[in-house]
């Protein structure tokens, strides 16, 4: 009888030491943290952040950084530009969808969210482009109207050139990554942006003289200087500045479409121990913009002068059309989860 007590004993000791060691289990302490622990209901073995990926959210963007237009300057103009430079700011509001598939969880069948959302939402867009130079000068073998050469002698001075474009976006992308509301995570998104132009701002400061010298006329041999005659462009320090009611034709397209890629992190702004900002996640990124469509269509030089490097009656930061807009800088948002 002593051996049967103390072998049950034994048993029973060795039963308990097994259930204490290897069995454990997962208490969801709140809805945020996650404890595991033995079942003899010691301390914590681990405790962890769950991660609550935000499946609806309506995602506020704003971006601000660099704009550039592609445009075909002459080497020597393009040189003289002590001022080319480009800025541009962006804000848009979107619906984020996180896709869901089925996953079998111990025998259950849940539905879990994807690495991919799909996104789509209205927004603002504006550029802004300047080139300037502080004196520039040119001379050109130029022919009248009548096949008679001459030189033409072109000066222009302290000449700025701002264009600002506005559009209204309605862009269309997908979003890889799974933004969580305890758990920093990175994103990447591609897709579409059709932009509807609703404003543009052009406008240029500056002076030129020129003057116009004719060896020969009719075959004959002459010694003759244009000089301050209005109508055939020969002038002395003329102002030829222009602002948005004066501008030129920019032949603008009024429908560009964009192609957008962007890269970043998420972070929660959660509070593990209260209530508080729960369902907003902070976005910080990068982005780049590039239009598949041109900004603009052909226009031609207008000026008397037809051979000269810049031109005098049109924008000549849209010259010669097909002009392609980009855009390079930093993207910040909050998501809002619902």
């Amino acid at each position: 009888m002593k051996k049967v007590l103390i072998t049950s004993i034994l048993f029973l000791y060795c039963i308990t030491l097994y259930a204490q060691s290897d069995t454990t289990k997962q208490v969801e302490l709140n809805d945020i943290h996650r404890v595991e622990i033995d079942l003899a209901g010691r301390n914590p073995l681990k405790v962890e952040r769950r991660e609550h990926v935000s499946i609806n959210s309506i995602v506020l963007n704003a971006g601000y950084g660099w704009s550039s237009i592609s445009n075909d300057w002459p080497d020597e103009l393009k040189e003289n530009f002590y001022k080319n430079s480009g800025s541009a700011w962006q804000f848009s509001v979107h619906f984020r969808k996180q896709f869901m598939k089925e996953a079998a969880i111990n025998d259950r069948v849940f539905d879990v969210p994807t690495a991919v959302a799909f996104g789509a939402g209205i927004g603002l867009s504006h550029y802004k482009k300047s080139i300037g130079f502080k004196s520039f000068e040119e001379q050109l073998d130029e022919t009248d109207k009548d096949g008679d050469n001459y030189k033409a002698h072109l000066i222009y001075s302290d000449v700025t050139e701002e264009l600002g474009l506005t559009y209204l976006d309605i862009p269309l992308y997908l979003e890889f990554g799974k933004p969580s509301m305890t758990k920093f995570q990175p994103y990447a998104r591609i897709g579409l942006k059709g932009s509807l132009l609703i404003s543009n701002n052009p406008s240029r400061a500056g002076s030129f003289s020129s003057t116009g010298h004719y060896n020969r006329v009719d075959g004959k041999t002459v010694d003759v200087i244009l000089f301050d005659i209005s109508d055939l462009e020969f002038a002395n320090n003329r102002d030829f500045a222009y602002d948005k009611k004066t501008a030129p034709e920019l032949n603008l397209n009024s429908f560009v479409l964009w192609s957008t890629v962007a890269a970043g992190v998420n972070i929660p702004l959660s509070s593990p121990d209260k209530d508080v900002l729960r369902n907003i996640i902070l976005r910080l990124g990068v982005k780049w913009d590039y239009s598949l469509m041109p900004v603009s269509s052909n226009i031609e030089n207008e000026s008397v002068f037809k051979k000269s490097q810049y031109w005098l009656k049109q924008s000549n930061i849209l010259r010669e059309g097909g002009n392609h807009l980009q855009f390079f800088g930093l993207e910040m948002g909050l998501i809002v989860g619902f």
